[in-house]
């Protein structure tokens, strides 16, 4: 913190496992996708500088047909957030490790490129000679950042 106030503001979001949505905005829709919702609204009020979202984006593996629909959703409602996003591929999202104890199926170069796609690339790195960034960059490395986190009833 500063005299003046926090460096930055983040909002950090996680495991949001969305689904596909025949009634967006309705009762019909599935949990996952209400309560994401009712995070940006709540984010909509505040806004921090940026979000990150750590992965598991949506459920359904892009292997599975739902994965088309569950991103259409994620992508609608991702939308609607009034600052930059910066979203981190999970195993959900492009497959796990190899191994035979992992949930998902192994990655595949094809789901990182559809990932990428539809959320932007998949790591990212710092441009030093950016002023934005590098602030962004002392105030993460500083962990001097406020933090927000918010409980739903949804």
């Amino acid at each position: 913190m500063t005299e003046a106030g926090p460096i930055c503001r983040f909002a950090v979001i996680a495991d949001t496992h969305l689904e596909p949505d025949p009634a967006p905005g309705t009762p019909d829709s599935p949990r996952s996708n209400r309560r994401l919702a009712a995070i940006v609204d709540d984010l909509r009020t505040d806004p921090p500088d940026f979000v990150i979202h750590l992965g598991d984006v949506v459920h359904p593996l892009p292997a599975v047909p739902a994965y088309a629909p569950a991103v259409e959703a994620a992508r609608a409602i991702l939308a609607r957030i009034p600052c930059p996003l910066f979203i981190c591929p999970g195993n959900h999202d492009i497959g796990d490790k190899p191994h035979d104890l992992m949930p998902a199926a192994t990655v595949q170069t094809d789901w990182q490129e559809r990932f990428e796609t539809n959320f932007g690339p998949g790591h990212r790195s710092v441009d030093q000679a950016s002023p934005s960034r590098s602030a962004m960059a002392r105030a993460i490395s500083r962990t001097r950042c406020a933090w927000s986190i918010g409980h739903t009833s949804t």
